[in-house]
């Protein structure tokens, strides 16, 4: 089990819209959110992961930022 270093805080994300997604490709699985960052631009990230246990952990941080509703 390998475990993702970034986060979408490390990218610069500190808050988040509702949606996140997800895509399986060849040799893992690409993320993507977007959000606002610390100067309350818009911003975005895409992050690939190795496993299945990186993207789990990547929602569930999702799920606690707070919304940019």
């Amino acid at each position: 089990m390998s475990h993702n270093t970034t986060s979408l805080k490390k990218e610069g994300l500190i808050k988040v819209d509702e949606i996140i997604e997800v895509r399986r490709v060849t040799n893992g699985y690409i993320v993507e959110a977007r959000g606002r960052n610390s100067e309350e631009d818009f911003a975005g990230v895409k992050i690939i992961c190795g496993s299945l246990d990186e993207v789990v952990a990547l929602l569930e941080e999702h799920s606690k930022l707070p919304l940019d509703t």
